[in-house]
């Protein structure tokens, strides 16, 4: 949105100063539209993907930004998929949008862990991830909200880098609590883990200062009796996967390692030792690390950009996603 201007008045201006050249009157207009900004409704917000009012179609949207797919099939099954809103064309390099209701959200999860535990028991281990789409005071009415389903943890309640606003969220539940996949050091840490605001450390070596950087915080980490549950996702090459599965056998504190697995073709570029079977992972025998990059195949697939969405909420504000 353009920033709101202010019109000096000129009374106070010395003479001299107060003489405006002879097209100032047919300019002047213009140039105060400029920086008060476009007004609602102006049509110029539409062209620029920042029209703020009601969407057309706003009623045939889940309130959550997601379509719900397969009401009322058997046994009651419900299928959510993630959409971005109608009207709004992305050219091929920008990431899709979706859209984000915090109340609706608040609302829905803990009916959707009441039916798993209701369908599968209490012995399954759950675990929900936030994205850190939550204020400090919304991620305590959740994290409360989720004890009676007995969580493994809940991940990036809130934003991490506000270490303190993870005091709020212990004052109010005792469902544990996760975050660190977008950490880099020990220091990001060292409230929530001095202060116990946490329970697992969601670090991945690759992002953390390596094997000792890893190694280091996790040993920090298990002073407070704080434990790992290393970030394991798809963006961090078999390389990261195969340090992570050293380290957590190396430590005292192992909590639970992510594992996402990668393509065919990335497993042809970087040929592993480690293994998955029945839930549980295994670095091999394999001496180092236990990978062996190609690089003449890695060379024939060039890196391609990959964006995560635009999440904004249902008044168009960019949020977290």
């Amino acid at each position: 949105m353009g920033h709101q201007g202010q019109e000096a008045g000129r009374a106070g201006l010395p003479a001299a100063r107060r003489r405006e050249p002879r097209q100032a009157p047919r300019l002047r207009p213009r140039l105060r539209q400029r920086l008060r900004g476009p007004v609602a409704g102006d049509p110029r917000l539409r062209r620029r993907g920042l029209h703020r009012g009601p969407h057309p179609d706003r009623r045939a949207r889940s309130r959550l930004g997601l379509r719900r797919l397969g009401d009322g099939e058997a046994g009651g099954e419900v299928r959510l998929r993630a959409r971005a809103p109608r009207g709004r064309r992305q050219a091929a390099t920008r990431p899709d949008e979706e859209e984000w209701d915090t109340p609706a959200y608040l609302r829905h999860v803990p009916s959707i862990f009441e039916k798993v535990r209701e369908e599968f028991g209490p012995e399954l281990r759950l675990l929900h991830d936030g994205h850190h789409r939550m204020s400090p005071i919304e991620a305590a009415r959740l994290a409360k909200s989720l004890e009676p389903h007995d969580l493994l943890w809940l991940e990036d309640a809130t934003p991490g880098e506000d270490q303190e606003a993870f005091r709020l969220i212990r004052q109010h539940s005792t469902t544990p609590l996760a975050t660190g996949e977008v950490f880099n050091s020990v220091y990001d840490y060292q409230t929530l883990i001095t202060e116990r605001l946490i329970d697992y450390v969601r670090s991945a070596p690759t992002h953390t200062g390596g094997i000792t950087g890893m190694k280091k915080l996790l040993d920090f980490a298990g002073i407070y009796g704080i434990r790992s549950g290393l970030h394991g996702p798809t963006d961090v090459s078999p390389i990261g996967m195969a340090a992570a599965l050293h380290l957590d056998l190396a430590i005292h504190n192992f909590g639970i390692q992510e594992y996402m697995p990668h393509s065919d073709l990335t497993l042809e570029t970087f040929r592993t030792s480690y293994t998955f079977d029945r839930g549980f992972l295994h670095p091999g025998d394999t001496p180092g690390l236990g990978v062996e990059l190609d690089e003449t195949l890695a060379a024939e697939h060039p890196y391609t950009t990959a964006y995560l969405p635009v999440n904004r909420l249902l008044d168009g504000t960019v949020h977290d996603w």
